[in-house]
């Protein structure tokens, strides 16, 4: 499955979740709520309804993954709750090599740099190439021992205080 939303959303690095993916995301306009085409129960425990209702209510409409070419996959963390991938990662390369240097082995891994952030030497947020799993992309790079880290960019319902 698959939620849909207008690409406007942005969020925070977060650690990955455990757990296959359950559902993606494409971005584009909601349909009316009458026409959302899946039923959530049954298909997310009921502890993940409350997160679900909540994107839902924010824009994202639940679609078959196959249905949402080059959108976010939908995650189960432990615990029931619910997170949207996106296609960006947070890595840092180690700080030891110049800024060109971190650029290149970041091409060299298949990614595309999108932001150079300040809050660390070699700190960047990177695209992930279309079809592959961001959560795959960020575990094999951090693997690999060319980063000091590679976490996904996800979307979460964070309930309130």
């Amino acid at each position: 499955m698959a939620a849909v939303r207008p690409d406007t959303a942005r969020s925070a690095p977060a650690a990955a979740p455990a757990g296959p993916a359950l559902l993606s995301a494409r971005p584009e306009p909601p349909p009316p709520r009458a026409a959302r085409p899946l039923a959530m129960k049954g298909m997310a425990p009921d502890a993940a309804l409350p997160q679900v209702r909540a994107l839902e209510a924010a824009g994202w409409v639940f679609v078959p993954r196959d249905d949402a070419a080059g959108g976010a996959r939908v995650y189960l963390k432990p615990g029931g709750r619910v997170v949207l991938g996106t296609d960006r990662l947070s890595v840092r390369v180690d700080a030891g090599r110049s800024e060109e240097e971190a650029r290149q082995l970041l091409s060299r891994h298949g990614l595309s740099v999108r932001e150079r952030l300040k809050l660390a030497p070699n700190l960047f947020v990177v695209s992930v190439p279309p079809g592959e799993d961001p959560l795959d992309v960020a575990a094999r790079l951090t693997a690999s021992g060319d980063v000091v880290f590679a976490e996904p960019e996800l979307i979460e319902v964070l309930p309130g205080r």
